[in-house]
């Protein structure tokens, strides 16, 4: 069993506003205005567990994000690896991430409709609530040399890889819908669809 346990932390100081994003509020669209200042830490930690009867392998990581933009956040994942043979290896993996959004962040809708809710206001997405689930499995392939034979005469480590991924995204209102005039900030943040997106990769990657 391996197990790491970290905290990161981090100061930003000056301009962090993206110069390209403007915010329509009421009838104007002014560039967005973000504090100068982040302070920003986070606490994670990883448990690997190889079971040796089954060649396979369970994995655990958490990990607790909050900083002074009042963005907090937390991921849980779980994962379970199992050799099938002596050159393939499937892996399956679960994630759940939820976040909070920072306290200047609004809905479009808010924005133009109620104006900023103080000094600060901005657009960018990753600020918002959100939270998602994806689930995936990847299937990997590997070829290494021995002895003077090489992989394909001329590698040390071949490894092909398959990997499928389904990804499940709530994104959340930013500001109590009866707070708002309009009564509309939510409607643009709903979705019926069961799936909010599918990813398939394949690579290669060879080792000299």
């Amino acid at each position: 069993m391996v197990m790491q346990v970290s905290l990161y932390g981090q100061i930003l100081e000056g301009f962090q506003s993206n110069p390209y994003r403007r915010v329509r509020i009421g009838p104007n669209e002014p560039q967005e205005h973000m504090p100068d200042t982040r302070a920003r830490w986070a606490l994670s930690a990883r448990l690997n567990r190889f079971l040796p009867r089954l060649r396979s392998a369970v994995h655990v990581s958490a990990r607790g994000y909050n900083d002074t933009w009042g963005v907090s956040s937390g991921t849980f994942e779980l994962g379970y690896s199992q050799y099938m043979g002596d050159s393939l290896l499937l892996r399956v993996r679960a994630r759940a991430y939820q976040q909070t959004p920072a306290t200047f962040f609004k809905d479009a809708f808010f924005y133009e409709t109620e104006s900023t809710a103080g000094e600060y206001f901005t657009g960018d997405r990753e600020l918002a609530p959100v939270r998602n689930a994806l689930v995936g499995a990847k299937l990997t392939m590997i070829s290494i040399a021995e002895d003077d034979k090489k992989v394909w005469g001329a590698f040390d480590r071949l490894q092909l890889n398959l990997k499928a991924e389904v990804l499940l995204l709530d994104e959340a209102a930013a500001d109590d819908p009866e707070a708002n005039a309009g009564g509309r900030a939510t409607q643009f943040l709903t979705s019926d669809q069961l799936l909010d997106a599918f990813t398939l990769q394949l690579g290669i990657l060879l080792d000299y």
